[in-house]
């Protein structure tokens, strides 16, 4: 726990387990930060990126002792990640996907997730189409819709799509090997999951990432889809972006016992700027403490001595 004025703040990182949030005594909201996980890279080919986790923001009325489970995705493993990566054939050598992350309500309703990325596919060189890298797709925040996975390598390739706010991506299609589809809705301790990457050889389909609905796994060669994310209604001042985390997901709870505003813009015209909306209290102590380093300027140049 790290504190700062009168917020506090929690960070919950990659751990393998659902872990628990307690509100502290005295708290009425909570601000909720969620990233979802990112993807894993391609043994074969591992210039090819795979997909960034999700960002999922948003304020919660909350009570005392309230408690809300929190559940961190891992980054893209080729068994599967927790939180809902899809994984990737034993025998071949593409990226699983990440996993997403969650937030949710002690009886297992879900309050935030955020999607994670779809695992790295081929460079495409070896398939005669150029310096073409199967880029895994980005996971997504509330309100949107993973990033597609990516790949056009043989005739008739339909690569996988990202998980949306209310679906999972579809499986990947090749001529020759599938991917499966995503599965959701998550629950607050059960990830919609990333679909897994085809079968084959040396290059099975990457997975896709996990989230409030998982995205595609890819068909031979293609790269992962993103997942999606999601914010309950009881949820304020929602914001989600898509492809921002990279590694294992994370979440930041932060308390206060005072309300949660959006920040002021500053506002005005020529030469200054007026806060409108500014807390008083802070504005005064703004106004001390300038007053208080002019007048110690004020002394400094007081006390200067003299040249003759």
């Amino acid at each position: 726990m790290r504190c700062s004025g009168d917020v506090c703040s929690w960070t919950y990182e990659y751990t393998g387990k659902i872990e628990t949030f307690v509100v502290p005594e005295g708290v009425g909201e909570i601000r909720i930060e969620v990233y979802g996980a990112a993807g894993d890279r391609s043994d074969l080919f591992p210039r090819v990126l795979p997909g960034a986790g999700g960002l999922t923001t948003g304020v919660l009325a909350v009570q005392t002792y309230d408690e809300y489970t929190v559940l961190i995705g891992q980054r893209g493993r080729k068994a599967g990640a927790f939180g809902g990566g899809g994984g990737v054939s034993a025998r071949g050598f593409n990226g699983g996907g990440g996993g997403g992350s969650f937030v949710g309500a002690e009886d297992g309703t879900l309050l935030l997730a955020a999607g994670g990325g779809g695992g790295g596919g081929s460079d495409g060189k070896q398939y005669g189409v150029g310096d073409i890298p199967d880029v895994g797709g980005d996971g997504a925040g509330a309100g949107s819709t993973g990033i597609n996975g990516s790949g056009n390598h043989f005739q008739g390739d339909d690569p996988p799509t990202g998980g949306t706010p209310t679906g999972p991506g579809a499986a990947g299609v090749c001529l020759y090997h599938n991917g499966s589809p995503g599965q959701g809705p998550a629950t607050g301790t059960t990830p919609g999951a990333g679909g897994a990457g085809s079968d084959h050889l040396f290059e099975a389909g990457a997975g896709g990432g996990g989230g409030y609905y998982g995205g595609g796994g890819g068909g031979e060669a293609q790269s992962g889809a993103g997942g999606s994310g999601f914010a309950a209604a009881a949820v304020t001042q929602v914001r989600g972006e898509t492809g921002v985390r990279r590694g294992d997901g994370l979440v930041v709870i932060s308390a206060s016992r005072s309300p949660f505003g959006a920040a002021p813009a500053p506002e005005g015209s020529g030469h200054g700027l007026a806060w409108t909306g500014a807390p008083i209290g802070a504005l005064l102590a703004i106004g001390a403490g300038l007053l208080a380093a002019g007048s110690a300027m004020v002394g400094a140049a007081r006390r200067r001595p003299s040249v003759s």
